[in-house]
Protein backbone atom coordinates (compact mmCIF):
# COMPACT_ATOMS: atom_id res chain seq x y z
CA UNK A 1 0.00 0.00 0.00
CA UNK A 2 1.32 3.20 -0.98
CA UNK A 3 1.52 6.55 0.84
CA UNK A 4 -1.08 8.72 -1.23
CA UNK A 5 -3.51 5.26 -0.83
CA UNK A 6 -3.07 5.46 3.29
CA UNK A 7 -4.12 9.24 3.03
CA UNK A 8 -6.52 9.20 0.40
CA UNK A 9 -8.19 6.22 0.12
CA UNK A 10 -10.82 6.55 2.05
CA UNK A 11 -11.80 9.56 -0.50
CA UNK A 12 -14.12 9.15 -3.32
CA UNK A 13 -13.48 9.82 -6.83
CA UNK A 14 -15.96 12.87 -6.29
CA UNK A 15 -13.63 14.06 -3.08
CA UNK A 16 -10.32 13.19 -5.25
CA UNK A 17 -11.43 15.24 -8.09
CA UNK A 18 -12.54 18.39 -5.49
CA UNK A 19 -9.23 17.95 -3.65
CA UNK A 20 -7.15 17.79 -6.60
CA UNK A 21 -9.14 21.15 -8.01
CA UNK A 22 -8.03 22.61 -4.33
CA UNK A 23 -4.86 22.52 -4.83
CA UNK A 24 -4.39 23.64 -8.29
CA UNK A 25 -6.67 27.01 -7.06
CA UNK A 26 -4.28 27.59 -4.04
CA UNK A 27 -1.07 27.18 -6.58
CA UNK A 28 -2.51 29.76 -8.54
CA UNK A 29 -4.15 31.78 -6.21
CA UNK A 30 -0.99 34.05 -5.74
CA UNK A 31 -0.33 34.73 -9.48
CA UNK A 32 -4.24 35.76 -10.02
CA UNK A 33 -5.19 37.38 -6.64
CA UNK A 34 -4.23 40.83 -5.34
CA UNK A 35 -2.78 41.42 -2.03
CA UNK A 36 -5.52 41.64 0.44
CA UNK A 37 -7.47 38.32 -1.61
CA UNK A 38 -4.32 36.86 -0.75
CA UNK A 39 -4.09 37.77 2.74
CA UNK A 40 -7.93 36.86 3.76
CA UNK A 41 -7.40 33.47 2.08
CA UNK A 42 -4.06 32.75 4.49
CA UNK A 43 -6.44 34.07 7.07
CA UNK A 44 -9.48 31.62 5.73
CA UNK A 45 -6.98 28.71 5.33
CA UNK A 46 -5.36 29.09 9.28
CA UNK A 47 -8.79 29.81 10.55
CA UNK A 48 -9.73 26.28 9.35
CA UNK A 49 -6.65 24.87 10.21
CA UNK A 50 -6.94 26.18 13.91
CA UNK A 51 -10.95 25.15 13.96
CA UNK A 52 -9.61 20.94 12.92
CA UNK A 53 -7.09 21.40 15.79
CA UNK A 54 -9.56 21.98 18.18
CA UNK A 55 -12.31 19.82 17.14
CA UNK A 56 -8.89 16.79 17.48
CA UNK A 57 -8.63 17.54 20.91
CA UNK A 58 -11.91 18.55 22.37
CA UNK A 59 -14.28 16.63 19.57
CA UNK A 60 -11.77 12.96 19.17
CA UNK A 61 -9.94 13.47 22.23
CA UNK A 62 -12.25 14.78 25.06
CA UNK A 63 -9.89 17.36 26.52
CA UNK A 64 -10.33 20.94 26.72
CA UNK A 65 -7.26 22.47 25.47
CA UNK A 66 -6.03 26.19 25.48
CA UNK A 67 -2.69 25.63 24.70
CA UNK A 68 -2.86 26.04 20.49
CA UNK A 69 -3.02 30.12 21.53
CA UNK A 70 -0.31 29.29 23.77
CA UNK A 71 2.00 27.76 21.16
CA UNK A 72 0.61 30.65 18.30
CA UNK A 73 1.64 33.31 20.53
CA UNK A 74 4.95 31.71 21.70
CA UNK A 75 6.32 31.33 17.96
CA UNK A 76 4.69 34.98 17.14
CA UNK A 77 6.69 36.36 19.89
CA UNK A 78 9.86 34.78 18.82
CA UNK A 79 9.50 35.92 15.35
CA UNK A 80 8.54 39.08 16.71
CA UNK A 81 11.47 39.39 19.03
CA UNK A 82 14.13 38.11 16.21
CA UNK A 83 12.95 40.49 13.77
CA UNK A 84 13.29 43.80 16.06
CA UNK A 85 16.51 43.19 18.50
CA UNK A 86 18.54 41.24 15.68
CA UNK A 87 16.53 42.25 11.60
CA UNK A 88 16.00 38.66 11.48
CA UNK A 89 13.48 39.00 8.28
CA UNK A 90 9.95 37.07 9.44
CA UNK A 91 10.05 34.61 6.81
CA UNK A 92 12.84 33.03 8.21
CA UNK A 93 12.29 33.88 12.03
CA UNK A 94 8.91 31.94 11.63
CA UNK A 95 10.65 28.86 11.80
CA UNK A 96 12.95 29.63 14.59
CA UNK A 97 9.09 30.52 16.34
CA UNK A 98 7.93 27.33 15.46
CA UNK A 99 11.16 25.76 16.73
CA UNK A 100 10.55 27.52 19.75
CA UNK A 101 6.95 26.40 20.36
CA UNK A 102 7.56 22.91 19.54
CA UNK A 103 10.30 22.98 22.25
CA UNK A 104 7.81 24.45 25.17
CA UNK A 105 5.52 22.40 23.80
CA UNK A 106 7.72 19.42 23.81
CA UNK A 107 8.33 20.17 27.52
CA UNK A 108 4.90 20.82 28.70
CA UNK A 109 4.12 17.71 26.83
CA UNK A 110 6.57 15.65 29.21
CA UNK A 111 5.19 17.11 32.42
CA UNK A 112 1.45 16.67 31.36
CA UNK A 113 2.23 13.21 30.70
CA UNK A 114 4.68 13.29 33.52
CA UNK A 115 2.11 13.95 36.03
CA UNK A 116 -0.73 12.28 34.42
CA UNK A 117 -2.85 15.45 34.11
CA UNK A 118 -6.31 15.24 33.23
CA UNK A 119 -9.89 16.59 33.38
CA UNK A 120 -9.72 20.99 33.99
CA UNK A 121 -6.21 20.79 35.07
CA UNK A 122 -5.27 19.75 31.47
CA UNK A 123 -6.69 23.47 30.20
Amino acid sequence: MTVMDRLFGELSGRGKALLALFVLALIALPSVASGYALSVAIICLYMAYLGQSWNLMLGYAGLLSIGHALFVGLAGYASGYLFVKYGVPPAIGVFVGVGFALAMGALIGYLGFRFAIGGVYFA
